[in-house]
C-alpha cells in the first residue's frame, strides 16, 4: 500500500520524535485522512521487528475495519473483544478498551500503544 505524501510526513514525524526519546507521540488528522492505514504501517512495521502493539479502539465497528485494514496490508492480528476468544500469538493485537480494561493481566505487555 503506497501513502499519501502527507502521510508519508506524518508518519516520518512520528519515527523522527520516537528516535528523540519522545515516549508519547499524539498525531492529530482529521477525519478521512487515513488514521488507520497510518497506524496499521507502524503496527506492521513494529511486527517486523517483533515488537508487540496494542491498538485500542472504542467502537466494534472501527475494530472490524482496523482488522480488515490490517488483513490487507499483510498483519495477522489478534482481537480482544468480549465474545471473542484471545489470541496471544500475534504481535499486534486490536482490542476494545472496554474488554482490555477486564483483560489486562492476561494481556502480554505491548512494546507500543496506538490509540484510535
Amino acid at each position: 500500500m503506497n501513502l499519501r505524501p502527507y502521510q508519508t510526513t506524518l508518519l516520518n514525524n512520528v519515527r523522527a520524535s520516537l528516535s528523540r526519546g519522545s515516549r508519547h507521540v499524539l498525531t492529530v488528522a482529521p477525519t478521512g485522512a487515513g488514521k488507520t492505514i497510518l497506524f496499521a504501517e507502524i503496527a506492521r512495521n513494529a511486527a517486523s521487528k517483533h515488537n508487540r502493539v496494542l491498538i485500542l479502539v472504542h467502537r466494534r465497528e472501527i475494530l472490524r475495519q482496523t482488522m480488515a485494514k490490517l488483513y490487507e496490508m499483510g498483519v495477522t492480528a489478534g482481537q480482544i473483544a468480549s465474545k471473542s476468544p484471545m489470541t496471544q500469538r500475534q504481535y499486534v493485537q486490536v482490542g476494545m478498551i472496554s474488554t482490555v480494561v477486564r483483560r489486562l493481566e492476561f494481556i502480554r505487555r505491548p512494546d507500543g500503544i496506538i490509540v484510535d
